[in-house]
């Protein structure tokens, strides 16, 4: 059984879910899938749970995929989407976002 099989079945068996191309996806290609998300795109202010319902679906992915894998370009990745998440927060009075 191939390496990809088996972190596929391993993934699986602790239901975590996994898309068949995700198996062969660069970090790039993952972020730019989560990227064309049509709920993550906003104009103005972001608020409401929805936004944070589909902001938080694919979070962890790039932790787990680096995980598996141990690329640490999904780690960059991951921060490239954390840093774009957190640009979008709103400042609040003790001058942190959040």
């Amino acid at each position: 059984m191939n390496f990809a099989r088996c972190i596929a079945l391993a993934w699986l068996a602790l239901g975590w879910p996994l898309a068949a191309q995700e198996l062969t996806m660069s970090a790039e290609e993952h972020y730019q899938q989560v990227m064309r998300n049509p709920n993550l795109k906003i104009e103005g202010r972001v608020t409401g749970e929805d936004f944070c319902w589909h902001a938080a679906y694919s979070a962890d992915d790039f932790v787990r995929a680096y995980q598996a894998w141990g690329d640490t370009a999904w780690l960059d990745q991951g921060q490239r989407y954390f840093d774009w998440l957190e640009g979008l927060m709103e400042k609040a009075p003790d001058g942190y976002r959040g």
